[in-house]
């Protein structure tokens, strides 16, 4: 599996492979542990959505999931967590990401 050192390679890797996200259980953990950072960013007020997973997954289109994915990629950046992010993402398996 790829060694993650910044977001392109991230959306290389999901674009060659045709993934969209992570797998959900994933996808909310990953959410987890970044959204009390962009929460307290934002003044506690969240402007960013959370994963469409559960009640949203079979609903949502592929893209969508993954404009919303990367969209927490690059919140993570901008609240200084891509480091964490980027080591999650590193120890993952390839079947732990969602091509639908």
């Amino acid at each position: 599996m790829n060694k993650f050192k910044n977001i392109n390679e991230i959306e290389s890797f999901m674009k060659e492979n045709g993934f969209c996200c992570l797998n959900p259980s994933l996808w909310n953990d990953l959410w987890n542990m970044i959204k009390a950072k962009i929460e307290i960013k934002e003044n506690n007020i969240s402007k960013t959505s959370p994963p469409l997973i559960l009640g949203a997954w079979n609903y949502a289109s592929k893209e969508a999931k993954y404009e919303r994915f990367i969209g927490h990629i690059f919140l993570a950046k901008d609240t200084e967590q891509l480091n964490k992010v980027l080591d999650f993402l590193n120890n993952l398996n390839i079947d732990d990401w969602s091509d639908y």
